[in-house]
Order: C-alpha cells, then structure tokens, then sequence
C-alpha cells in the first residue's frame, strides 16, 4: 500500500482502487500506463474513502491500464 500503483480501467463502471495510506485531503494524479480498447478523456476520481482506497470512472470502451500516484496533503 505505497503511495502509487496502476489500474485496469473497465469502460463501464467505476473502478475500485485499494490502498489504506489515502486521506480525503489527498490529492491523486493519474496518468497513461497502456493504451487499451478506446481512450477517452483521463479518468476522473468518483470517490475516496479515507485508509480504504477510492474509486475512478473512465470513459465508455476505455480499458486502459493506468498509473496512480497519491500527493499528501501537508496540513
């Protein structure tokens, strides 16, 4: 649970993301890791849930694998 990593986006629904070192002050930057079906906009964070992970939506036949990277809050 490091403060980066990679998800599958499934053209569909909201993705799940797991890692317990997230805060809702976090911020979460995305970017590209490879290109899959069709590619939309970049995926947009849905949800975050404190020490659980958070949730991102990509668009429609976009099944792309991305990179996440967790940027703390220093409050």
């Amino acid at each position: 649970n490091g403060r980066c990593g990679t998800f599958v986006a499934n053209g569909v629904t909201p993705v799940t993301v797991s890692n317990t070192s997230i805060a809702i002050t976090d911020t979460i930057v995305i970017s590209l890791n490879a290109v899959g079906g069709t590619v939309g906009a970049v995926p947009a964070i849905q949800t975050i849930t404190a020490s659980t992970g958070f949730t991102v939506a990509a668009t429609a036949l976009d099944t792309s694998t991305y990179n996440y990277a967790i940027i703390k809050n220093a409050a």
